[in-house]
């Protein structure tokens, strides 16, 4: 009986007529959980034999509710070991909207979800077709689907799976509830002629019910109980109803015949908690004791299959979860599943997948920009070394101007490498070390090489000769290196960027290779890196807004370190924020942004230091003294300049 009003009248009936102190059942949650609640008000004792409900573990409400069987978390741990043995990892939850399925789905999802699973969840209202719902799982390519409802609504569902297609390809799991011979034959007469269609849709289904037990007292149940009932199959939770008489009358035994207290003590409801509390057997299920919450503290299921047998279908024992404290599933051996559709090769977890690949047409332009600019680093490197003893190149230190371009090269490296399809740690990992090298040599240069120049001029007044050799700005230089290279060593030690499937919202066929970090610490990193270089770029603009003046125009960059510094802060403010916001999935979307950016920065502070002062040399732009600066301290910054 599950019915919540006759269960609480016959519960009232009995406190009032009979004066009770425990009461065995009922097995329905939906009756157990009033009847339990307003049971505390008598301290009346509830053993249960079949209610499963995650909700009735609160003790506040049901502080006097014991059961023999485990609650329903457990069995859809029993579930999740099934799905994980065959690698799933994308499942969709169907629910019908009664408390008992509620928490279990509730805490199926929860668990799942901890073990990194992409889950979809769905629910409908009892006795109603849950079309949408299963148009939407259907739609979204979730093959492996949960279900959990009452067996007349599983009948809904398989009928509406035959008819939608999602059969043949889809892998189906249920609980006890519907794992029972047959469960369709409770329809009602005026739904009986949807039952072909209801054993086509549960071919294939696999279930867990809780486990009738195992070893001599269970053989010696099944001989009694098929020569007094003349039954060849066993109710499952029928074992269960004994053992939960046994324990009530170890209770009693216990209480009335070892410990002498009276059944009229104003203390016997506390008294029989606690010592129902302590009762451990071998039942006919198993090892029956209570943990804290007094649930059954092991648990064992069986896992069935529905398989087709002629013109009928049937269920097959295929294995067990929770033989024994700790252990998974167990599949039987020499035995088949047969699964939706009536093929015998367990299905995926997905529609047949596409992995999606970059572009060809935009990843060959992206390329050959690239290119161009490794060309352009190569033609550049030449016109320097060929200019190097040329007044402008000398003053802007030719040495170091060499290292920029190598830092600019790094950047159009980085921007081939990250077309690469992300299907290795490397190519997740690279780009960023490139990237951040990069900016480290080509602003640690140029702001080194500009610091001498603001060093040598900043007291213009005074005759003072200030020497700052090449080897001083190396030794700056390789120390800002040696420190990016040691924190980029630790980030990716601590948490690398790996590859990462994600699926297409629209288009459940195509699939994505991501890159992502394997914890938050990896953001952490990038976040303060991304600081450090910011802080980094305002020491530029000081720098740039003191040498502004410089009297020998040769020497005077601070225009040009404006704009470099415009270039990187458009990358940084503009395009960053845009990438980490919109959250973007599709790798193209992706790579047109970040590869714009990185091109436009590069090619930007490569034009900006380089090119105005080639067109200078070319057009022979002489410089221009400034006004009241000695000839004496003219020669000595001269002279102080280039030292080696």
């Amino acid at each position: 009986m599950c019915d919540p009003g006759k269960g609480l009248y016959i519960f009232y009936e009995q406190v009032t007529q009979k004066n009770i102190s425990s009461m065995l059942g009922p097995g329905c949650s939906v009756v157990s959980s009033p009847v339990a609640s307003f049971g505390r008000y008598f301290k009346l004792n509830l053993l249960s034999w079949g209610s499963t409900s995650v909700s009735l573990i609160d003790k506040t409400l049901y502080p006097f509710f014991k059961r023999v069987v485990a609650p329903d978390n457990v069995q859809v741990e029993a579930i999740l070991d099934i799905i994980i043995s065959y690698g799933w990892k994308r499942l969709a939850v169907l629910y019908s909207l009664y408390d008992v399925h509620t928490t279990a789905a509730n805490a199926f999802i929860e668990l799942a979800l901890s073990k990194g699973m992409l889950v979809e969840q769905q629910n409908f209202e009892g006795n109603t077709e849950p079309s949408v719902q299963l148009q939407t799982i259907k739609s979204k390519g979730f093959r492996i689907i949960y279900l959990l409802c009452y067996a007349s609504d599983a009948a809904t569902v398989f009928k509406l799976a035959n008819s939608f297609e999602m059969t043949t390809g889809y892998s189906w799991l249920v609980k006890d509830g519907i794992v029972v011979d047959k469960f369709w034959e409770t329809l009602p007469p005026e739904r009986q002629d949807e039952i072909p269609q209801v054993k086509l849709g549960v071919i294939g289904t696999l279930g867990t019910t809780i486990g009738m037990g195992k070893g001599p007292l269970f053989e010696e149940f099944k001989v009694r109980y098929f020569n007094r009932t003349g039954k060849t199959s066993i109710f499952g939770y029928c074992p269960y109803v004994y053992d939960a008489v046994w324990a009530l009358a170890y209770t009693y035994h216990q209480l009335l015949e070892i410990d002498g207290v009276m059944m009229n003590d104003p203390d016997w409801g506390l008294k029989f908690r606690s010592c129902l509390q302590n009762v451990t057997f071998d039942g006919i299920t198993g090892f029956v004791s209570f943990n804290a919450d007094g649930d059954r503290e092991v648990q064992h299921y069986t896992v069935w299959n529905f398989v087709p047998k002629g013109d009928d279908v049937s269920l097959e024992y295929i294995g067990d979860w929770g033989l024994y404290p700790g252990s998974k599933f167990i599949k039987a051996t020499g035995v088949d599943i047969i699964w939706p559709g009536g093929t015998k090769i367990a299905p995926g977890d997905s529609p047949p997948i596409i992995t999606f690949r970059y572009n060809q047409v935009m990843r060959g332009v992206v390329y050959g920009f690239a290119g161009l600019g490794i060309l352009v680093i190569i033609v550049f490197h030449g016109l320097v070394f060929f200019w190097r003893t040329h007044p402008r190149i000398k003053a802007a230190s030719y040495k170091f101007m060499h290292i920029i371009l190598v830092g600019g090269s790094f950047i159009f490296i980085a921007v081939i490498i990250a077309g690469f399809s992300k299907d290795n740690t490397f190519i997740c990992v690279a780009p960023y070390w490139f990237v951040h090298v990069a900016y480290f040599l080509v602003f640690g240069s140029l702001f080194a090489k500009t610091f001498r120049v603001w060093r040598l001029f900043r007291r213009s007044t005074k005759l003072k000769i200030v020497v700052i050799t090449d080897v001083d700005l190396f030794k700056f230089v390789l120390s800002f290196l040696a420190f990016v290279l040691i924190y980029l060593a630790i980030w990716t030690g601590v948490s690398r960027r790996e590859p990462n499937v994600i699926y297409d919202k629209n288009d459940v066929s195509l699939r994505y290779i991501n890159c992502s970090y394997k914890n938050d610490a990896g953001l952490i990193f990038e976040y303060i890196l991304l600081a450090l270089e910011a802080v980094w770029l305002l020491v530029g603009v000081f720098l740039s807004y003191q040498t502004r003046k410089v009297s020998l125009l040769r020497f005077r960059e601070s225009s040009h370190i404006a704009l470099a510094i415009y270039n990187i802060l458009f990358l940084l403010v503009i395009t960053a924020p845009i990438v980490y916001v919109l959250k973007v999935d599709d790798p193209n979307v992706i790579y047109i942004f970040v590869t714009i950016s990185l091109l436009l920065a590069a090619y930007g502070v490569i034009g900006v230091l380089f090119v105005p002062k080639f067109l200078a040399i070319i057009q022979g732009v002489t410089d221009v003294d400034g006004v009241g600066v000695p000839e004496t301290k003219k020669n000595a910054t001269e002279a102080s300049i280039n030292p080696i």
